[in-house]
């Protein structure tokens, strides 16, 4: 029997071999022939100091540190670990996965084991709370006592906050962790109250309440490596030499923010303050009247955006002010003039300092973008014969450098200008952009139209007259910097939206006419359809009787359905069963051979055959995943879940297969927060990577492959929709085939199976899977310019907790001591096992079959093994009935208790199930993937 095998899986390997051979007679790729020096760099994720975003692109203080060396080092990186703590880092490089780290400081224990390099900036411990932490007081020790603090696994700055705690006198309770988002995350949820990191970590809504301990940071690497140092203390050298003051440039560069600048006022501000704060003597302020909704007057008030916004600095810096009122442009240029009454304007386009130094004035920071906009008719043809404009005075316009040559129509304000565009007298004008959203919006004629222009942006200060205290342009700079980010935005919103209380019927249709009509036709439609349905309804009871009798058959018919179903499925288990155990002694026995130093022929032979396993594979699950769907085998079984995580693992999948590849691949997805859904993860995944997989093997080296993921209201309450678009630059389709994509089997080029290793069944998979979701799938295609898939996927909001993946292991783990029982009637499977097993250092012990393992766990000394990894299909006694026969084993407590894994061929969802139901705690199906397997163990052992 067991020769027998044997015979059976070689027959097996020479066959793949040959299909290896003749699938990839020139596969032979070209030996690299860089001479530049690469180097493993640990690239950890830290805001501002290691960053990357959705598209790979890195950077940050230690990645432009490791760039300005590469400009003086011949060297390419490889960047490794971004998602590895600081602990990890350290031990990758004493285990020699990584040549060197940055950002590391020296303590005596990390001189044992790394040699250091001259220092690349420095940093302090840094303690940090939230934002609206009124409880813990800067520099009031009495506060801090009790606080719950965030300390970094392997962090040495853990020492120095220590010790500073001991010296000011207050207790803390440490809560650590293993990578810094975890402890951003713990603060911002409330369940600490500090952080304590380096200080080149970029906060975000976090107060800074301490800095100490000043030190140098440098780059690491392994003991003893002295040839890679002096490559890396060159390469510095030159950086010190030719780039100036580097480490201060980056350090403002990525740490510098409005949280970090001093906007608290002095004790010489509060004196001027003072000074300016009586009501008696307000300061009066100058802004023009005639730039609705910017600033503009109303029953003899000052009001719009700018007025708005000086109003909360002003309560912010606790001054007094005034607005002058004038009537007019003229009046408003007159009060400009006017050295003795006018002490601050607000609206002040001042470019540089220079003339402001001229005429003796102080200048705040630039406040606001004034951006420009054209505004005309909807019928615009696009050739500007007539420009309205305002009469400034100037000799160059903005009208003169856009629309040269133009007529121009003068007009008392902009409000004006825009008329005369709207009334026919103009072709165009150019105001700002405010003005412009204002006049459109706010049009019920629905005739004008606006759009933003990329030229021309103005910027606003505020200006101090030269008779006053020009330091009050620092207090107004400091309450601007104080500001939210969005307080102009949102003052704006107040006047440009329009107001949906002041539209009229009359004004709907005029704005809305093609909506009206339809709004009259679907009322129209719902009346009829009342009258067609009324008519229905008798007819329908006429086919009552009818539709009973056909019932009664459709019953008669679904019985013998059913059965013949149960056949189907009976088949195809005992199918999934047969070809994935040889393909599980195939795969596995391939992996040994590769970890044991074959010589680079066998090495490729090997790499091919894996590969083509893992094809083989691949086809084996697309025919039984088909077979089961038009079965009404395979159901939808919704769980809460996390898009964006499901996206991420589709998309690390997709970059695996982007490996040696030149291939541009480009993420577009929305960076609002999607909110947690019911959602099928594997085949949601499978849909996305299925569309993305073929990107990748039907674009060519140097095209380009675009994701897109954007989530978009359903139109149903408590619903999302999931909208994702592929397109590639690949070799395209017809249009005549893009009809035919869906269908099993489809392929358009008859060599395509011979060249891209498919067989026509994955598009029919991916549609059947986004049916079974309730989604729409589309596809638009042309020869030689490339594909874009369309997918819709209708989801509902769920506020339950997301399932958590595993977050992987370490190859290093070690399970010594730790002992199996290996139930496996396969000689060739069980070989495999116990030697990947072995590499861990777990003792195994095999039994042959279901009643030999229940046998040796009786025979054996209660909690001799740790866990029972069973197969299913055995003679004598299955899985199945051998775990059950153990968990009834009244005489052996640890029969109740001790692990059983199901591990085996049969991997449907019924299977599953049933190894649950048997009293099983896991199952994993072959080929077995030993990662799963270690895994699994660990999860139940420890």
């Amino acid at each position: 029997m067991i020769s027998g095998a044997k015979k059976y899986v070689a027959v097996l390997l020479f066959f793949v071999c040959m299909c290896v051979i003749f699938f990839s007679q020139t596969a032979y790729a070209a030996e690299d022939s860089s001479q530049h020096e690469t180097v493993k760099v640990g690239f950890f994720a830290m805001d501002g100091y290691h960053m990357m975003d959705e598209e790979g692109n890195r950077s940050g203080y230690g990645w432009d540190t490791l760039r300005l060396m590469a400009r003086y080092w011949d060297v390419n990186y490889e960047y490794i670990g971004y998602d590895k703590s600081w602990g990890e880092m350290q031990q990758m490089l004493e285990d020699g996965e990584i040549d060197m780290v940055t950002s590391a400081r020296k303590t005596p224990e990390r001189e044992e084991k790394f040699d250091f390099s001259k220092p690349i900036g420095s940093n302090q411990c840094m303690v940090t709370v939230r934002n609206d932490n009124n409880k813990i007081v800067d520099q009031d020790y009495s506060t801090y006592n009790g606080m719950r603090v965030a300390l970094l696994n392997g962090n040495s700055r853990n020492n120095d906050f220590d010790s500073f705690a001991r010296e000011r006198g207050f207790t803390y309770t440490p809560v650590y962790f293993d990578i810094i988002s975890d402890m951003e995350e713990a603060l911002e949820a409330g369940s600490v109250d500090a952080i304590v990191s380096s200080s080149m970590r970029a906060t975000q809504d976090e107060h800074v309440i301490e800095k100490f301990a000043s030190t140098d940071i440098y780059v690491i690497v392994k003991k003893g490596n002295t040839k890679l140092l002096n490559e890396i203390n060159y390469a510095i050298d030159q950086v010190n030499a030719a780039e100036g003051d580097w480490k201060t440039e980056l350090f403002n560069r990525y740490y510098t923010s409005v949280n970090e600048k001093n906007l608290e006022y002095t004790d010489e501000e509060m004196e001027i303050i003072e000074q300016y704060s009586s009501k008696d003597s307000p300061l009066m302020v100058l802004c023009d009247p005639t730039r609705y909704p910017y600033s503009y007057v109303e029953d003899g008030e000052m009001k719009g955006i700018l007025p708005d916004y000086f109003r909360k600095l002003a309560e912010y810096a606790g001054v007094s002010y005034k607005f002058i009122i004038s009537q007019s442009r003229e009046e408003y240029q007159k009060y400009q003039a006017d050295k003795e009454h006018v002490d601050l304007c607000i609206d002040a386009r001042i470019e540089t300092d220079n003339y402001a130094e001229l005429k003796e004035w102080g200048l705040s920071v630039p406040y606001i973008d004034m951006r420009m906009a054209k505004v005309m008719r909807r019928d615009f043809s696009g050739n500007i014969e007539k420009v309205a404009c305002v009469d400034q005075g100037a000799s160059k316009t903005i009208e003169d450098v856009l629309a040269p040559g133009a007529e121009k129509v003068i007009c008392d304000t902009r409000t004006d200008a825009m008329e005369a565009v709207k009334t026919g007298k103009a072709d165009i004008a150019f105001v700002y952009y405010y003005m412009a959203q204002a006049f459109v919006n706010n049009d019920a004629s629905g005739t004008m139209a606006y759009s933003m222009m990329d030229a021309s942006v103005y910027q606003y200060r505020i200006l101090v007259a030269s008779k006053n205290n020009h330091a009050l342009a620092g207090i107004f700079t400091k309450a601007i910097y104080a500001m939210p980010d969005n307080t102009i935005e949102d003052i704006a919103a107040g006047y440009t939206s329009y107001k949906a209380s002041d539209m009229t019927v009359s004004t709907y249709v005029q704005i809305h006419p093609i909506s009206s009509l339809m709004l009259c036709i679907f009322i129209a439609w719902i009346l009829v359809t009342l009258v067609i349905l009324w008519s229905r309804i008798k007819t329908r009871k006429k086919l009552q009787f009818i539709t009973q009798q056909k019932a009664e058959e459709m019953a008669e018919l679904a019985e013998h359905a059913q059965a013949a179903n149960k056949a189907k499925t009976a088949f195809l288990s005992h199918m999934s069963h047969d070809m994935r155990t040889p393909m599980n002694a195939i795969i596995g026995f391939t992996g040994i051979a590769m970890k044991n130093n074959p010589s680079d022929e066998v090495r490729n032979c090997l790499e091919k055959i894996n590969e083509s396993s893992e094809h083989l594979l691949s086809l084996i699950n697309d025919v039984l995943d088909l077979t089961r769907v038009e079965s009404g085998k395979m159901k939808y079984s919704p769980v809460p879940a996390d898009v964006k995580s499901i996206t991420d693992s589709a998309l690390d999948i997709t970059k695996g297969f982007l490996t040696n590849r030149d291939i541009n691949f480009k993420i577009r997805r929305e960076e609002a927060k999607i909110p947690n859904v019911l959602a099928d993860p594997v085949h949601l995944r499978d849909v996305l990577v299925n569309i993305l997989s073929n990107a990748v093997k039907f674009t060519p080296d140097g095209g380009t492959i675009t994701f897109e993921a954007h989530c978009q209201e359903n139109g149903e309450d408590g619903y999302i929709n999931m909208h994702y678009r592929i397109s590639d630059t690949g070799i395209g389709m017809s249009e005549e085939f893009t009809k035919e994509i869906f269908e099993e089997f489809a392929q358009e080029d008859s060599g395509a199976r011979t060249q891209y290793h498919g067989a026509g069944l994955g598009m029919a998979i991916v549609k059947k899977y986004v049916d079974m979701m309730g989604g729409t799938i589309s596809v638009q295609s042309k020869k030689h310019e490339g594909t874009t898939f369309t997918v819709d996927i209708p989801l509902e909001i769920t506020d339950k907790e997301c399932n958590k993946s595993d977050t992987g292991f370490s190859e290093k783990v070690n399970l010594t001591g730790v002992n199996v029982l290996l139930a496996e009637d396969n000689e060739l499977n069980a070989e495999i096992a116990t030697v990947q097993l072995e590499e861990f250092g777990i003792n195994v012990k095999r039994a042959v079959d279901g009643k030999n393992a229940v046998e040796i766990f009786r025979n054996y000394q209660e909690r001799t093994f740790d866990v029972i990894l069973m197969d299913i299909m055995m003679p004598e006694m299955n899985g199945y009935e051998a775990a059950k026969a153990i968990r009834a084993m009244n005489d052996r407590p640890d029969g109740k208790t001790i692990p059983i894994i199901a591990m085996t061929a049969n991997s449907f969802a019924e299977d599953v199930q049933a190894s649950l139901d048997a009293g099983m705690n896991a199952h994993l199906s072959k080929p077995i993937v030993i990662d799963e397997v270690i895994k699994t163990i660990l999860r139940y052992v420890h």
